[in-house]
């Protein structure tokens, strides 16, 4: 891995280097939430107001108490890296019981079918690739309906952090290279706090949304 620089605000810096991470510039013995490739986890700063350690993948961002601290420039920016803190996973469906066996049927005689053609069908869709950068957000799309609210992009709605919201991605042959993260507007025409960096756009649904694009994936 080469040298990564982080960018920062109110003083905040860090870099990482062969998977080695220094931060500095941070409030001293306060948690924060480290976000990287694959994965996140979370540390606390030392009395100086600095930590070192190791993460398994990239570091995308750094956050404390919900807002962007520090962020890799070359894979997110502060609107991008403040719209991933915000996501929370959606809480994986129960298993239900088994049903109870049914009973017995009489044997039936066996059917020999014709063997199955080891080549794929000719009307097989492709595999759709996904780049580690919108790896986090495609169980969204795994498990809620699609709706159509922007030309080009696949699109869902949630919820997060109590608001509705929605995501989306933009697919260029059978790769993923571009992701949207929309929030529903609430009448006034300025960005709330945290989503500088997002534009107003009207969606087909005729709902008014802060939506911002990640593309080049």
């Amino acid at each position: 891995m080469s040298y990564v620089r982080l960018t920062g605000r109110n003083g905040a810096f860090g870099w990482q280097r062969e998977g080695r991470i220094a931060l500095g510039g941070l409030r001293p013995r306060q948690t924060y939430g480290l976000l990287f490739d694959g994965g996140k986890s979370e540390f606390q700063a030392d009395t100086q107001g600095a930590w070192s350690g190791k993460a398994a993948g990239e570091v995308l961002c750094v956050g404390r108490g919900g807002q962007a601290i520090l962020w890799n420039e070359n894979r997110v920016h502060q609107a991008g890296a403040q719209a991933l803190l915000n996501i929370r996973p959606e809480p994986a469906p129960q298993t239900p019981p088994p049903p109870p066996p049914s009973p017995e049927k009489p044997k039936e005689k066996a059917i020999h079918y014709r063997r199955t053609a080891d080549t794929p069908p000719v009307d097989a869709l492709p595999t759709l690739q996904w780049p580690q950068a919108a790896a986090q957000l495609r169980p969204y799309f795994d498990t809620l309906r699609p709706v159509g609210l922007f030309p080009g992009w696949r699109t869902v709605k949630t919820r997060e952090a109590g608001m509705p919201c929605c995501f989306g991605f933009h697919i260029q042959g059978d790769r993923v290279d571009g992701l949207l993260y929309g929030v529903q507007a609430r009448g006034s025409m300025l960005p709330p706090k945290g989503l500088q960096g997002y534009s107003y756009e009207r969606a087909a649904d005729g709902q008014g949304y802060w939506v911002l694009r990640q593309t080049g994936l």
